[in-house]
């Protein structure tokens, strides 16, 4: 849902044409974000390496933690994360500002914010 003039709107799947299947895959497209390639080529590289200095066996095992406290934090949180739209449309403002940084930023960081607390018990 997005929020604009107090009015709640759904927001529509996004449909790629043929046309624009071709544009994506041309060298135009490639050409014009050339150095966004180049930037996650990069960070792909550095993480490659940062990876094998620490070792697999400790990258894979702190991955997995950090997958399963996603989990956790998905589990307890998502119910107290309040956003200015409701999933059927009504605004709910009230709500969203005791579940929200913002607006609609951050979300549910109440709930998150024990999370720390709860897993050091």
């Amino acid at each position: 849902m997005l929020l604009s003039d107090e009015t709640c709107h759904r927001i529509q799947p996004s449909i790629v044409s043929d046309a624009m299947m071709r544009y994506l895959s041309s060298s135009d497209w490639h050409n014009e974000h050339y150095g966004d390639y180049l930037l996650h080529a990069a960070i792909d590289a550095s993480l490659d390496r940062t990876i094998a200095d620490i070792g697999p066996e400790r990258f894979e095992k702190a991955l997995a933690t950090f997958r399963q406290r996603m989990v956790l934090a998905q589990e307890r949180c998502e119910a107290h994360a309040h956003f200015p739209c409701s999933s059927t449309g009504e605004v709910q403002w009230e709500l969203s500002e005791e579940s929200c940084y913002d607006l609609d930023w951050g979300c549910g960081y109440p709930c998150l914010d024990e999370l720390p607390e709860i897993l050091s018990r």
